[in-house]
């Protein structure tokens, strides 16, 4: 990992150190329990430790000192405090780069800046944008998600789907943002595949397994998550479709049926197309994949059934 994503992890871990304590920590406290700094020498930690404090500062999180030297204590300001502990904290691009494990696609590319990371992580891409919404209910697990992918090791926990709770153990490799929602983006060993996790939906404390850089000994996995999931889906379409699905797809020039001609939609995610196909079912009809055109009639026979005794 490169020295920005290092020093991301470290903010957030210390951060989230300085909000759970309840009470001013020591500096000594502090490097007992933020893993970023166990190890250092005195004077690499209190190096790091004020440049952590003035970059706390630059966003607006500033860091109260109690106490007389040696004996000093630190916590966060109570004005800064009462804000940041809201259900959201807004910041702009710039600032959310320096919070964000929270935010930030991990790239092991330090050149590539975390504004363009985040831009490009949006759907649909944004090419500039003044504000981002973080909600911070998660940042125990984010800050150990951060640990276990700066170190390379497995993690292991509960996880929720739509029908079950399975234990799930998993590499991990980046946290991603998307639509207002992030996700831990790894290598299922259960599955034994790549795979997506919404933070939401992680049922229990996260466990972190094994040694460092066990969890990197795997096959590569791509490394934008979100093109496993986009699809060219192949259409059948009206004659009159409404121009919000025509806008949309390329006709093939192949006539299905009377009225009807094939047509092929333009790459995007799978919500995406389900979305489009339900709004304008009288207009289009699903003829692949198979799965997405089993889930759209799934639901379609559930909403059906609504209302009926």
């Amino acid at each position: 990992m490169g020295n920005d994503s290092s020093r991301d992890a470290r903010l957030l871990a210390l951060l989230n150190c300085l909000r759970r304590s309840g009470r001013p920590l020591s500096k000594r406290e502090i490097q007992e329990q933020v893993l970023q700094y166990q190890g250092l020498t005195h004077d690499n930690f209190e190096g790091q430790f004020q440049d952590d404090k003035e970059t706390l500062h630059t966003i607006g999180i500033a860091l109260t000192m109690r106490g007389t030297n040696p004996d000093f204590t630190y916590e966060i300001d109570p004005k800064a405090s009462a804000q940041f502990q809201g259900e959201n904290v807004r910041f702009d691009a710039s600032e959310s780069r320096l919070i964000s494990m929270a935010i930030k696609v991990w790239d092991d590319d330090a050149n590539t800046t975390a504004l363009k990371k985040l831009a490009l992580s949006m759907d649909p891409p944004e090419t500039s944008f003044s504000h981002v919404n973080i909600g911070l209910e998660h940042s125990d697990v984010i800050c150990t998600l951060s640990e276990a992918i700066t170190h390379g090791r497995f993690v292991s926990f509960d996880y929720t789907s739509e029908s079950d709770s399975f234990r799930r153990s998993v590499a991990p490799r980046k946290l991603v943002m998307r639509s207002n929602s992030m996700y831990l983006w790894g290598f299922d060993m259960d599955r034994y595949a790549p795979r997506l996790f919404k933070l939401s939906r992680i049922a229990s404390e996260i466990e972190i397994i094994g040694d460092s850089f066990d969890a990197l000994e795997l096959p590569e996995i791509p490394a934008d998550p979100f093109t496993l999931l986009e699809i060219e889906p192949l259409l059948a379409i009206r004659d009159d479709a409404s121009l919000a699905i025509r806008a949309y797809v390329q006709l093939t020039g192949r006539l299905i049926t009377d009225g009807w001609c094939e047509a092929v939609g333009l790459r995007a995610s799978r919500h995406t197309w389900m979305t489009r196909v339900l709004t304008e079912g009288e207009d289009v009809v699903v003829l692949a994949p198979q799965d997405l055109r089993d889930e759209i009639y799934a639901r379609i026979d559930r909403a059906s059934s609504w209302g009926v005794q």
